[in-house]
């Protein structure tokens, strides 16, 4: 099965993660212990993953149809295709809510950086519906713009983030995941996800 296929892969990257934590902390400071930190690779692990494994249990689950048996092994190259068509833009939709439950981010606080990234929105015309924070434990200084329905957007920054830059930096860094909003990236992402399916399967 398919996630007998990805379990190596999953302990591997567990593994990994675990062999190199206290180097990790010694460099960047993490403040999570062992375990959480543990936790929250596998979170990390499952965004991806958990579309991959719920589009392959769609086709497996159609596959099990006596009515669609005939249909599906005479285009067999194109079930998934087909599949993925249907259900990609619907990941990528809902994907705002996917990625701020898995990683628990919550709203940036009031205060005087999100003041000032609000600010630059309305000067931008850049509104995403939400800021995020996003907690790594000091793990990840990075951030994100997600989605393509108009009332779920949100921009994800981390805490190693704000605490490794000053306001100006921060507000930067936010003006450039406004411009992935703005040029509606996202979009240009599923396309090429899409595409790449098609491909493959021909």
């Amino acid at each position: 099965s398919l996630v007998a296929e990805l379990l190596p892969y999953v302990l591997m990257r567990l593994a990994r993660t675990l062999a190199s934590y206290e180097a990790d902390r010694a460099a960047r400071g993490l403040r999570w212990s062992r375990g959480r930190h543990l936790a929250f690779h596998l979170r990390l692990l499952a965004l991806p993953l958990l579309p991959i494994l719920i589009l392959n249990g769609v086709k497996e689950t159609l596959e099990l149809i006596d009515a669609l048996d005939v249909i599906l092994v005479a285009f067999e190259p194109l079930v998934l295709p087909a599949v993925a068509l249907t259900f990609m833009p619907l990941v990528f939709a809902l994907s705002p809510l996917l990625v701020r439950g898995l990683l628990g981010a919550r709203p940036l606080e009031a205060g005087p950086l999100r003041t000032r990234l609000e600010a630059y929105g309305r000067r931008a015309g850049f509104r995403p519906t939400e800021i995020l924070l996003w907690d790594t434990g000091g793990a990840v200084s990075n951030a994100l713009f997600i989605g393509i329905l108009p009332r779920l957007r949100y921009v994800l920054i981390t805490d190693a983030l704000i605490d490794r830059m000053d306001e100006a930096a921060v507000e930067a860094v936010y003006a450039h995941e406004a411009g992935h909003g703005d040029r509606r990236h996202t979009l240009v992402f599923l396309a090429m996800a899409l595409a790449a399916m098609m491909v493959t399967a021909i």
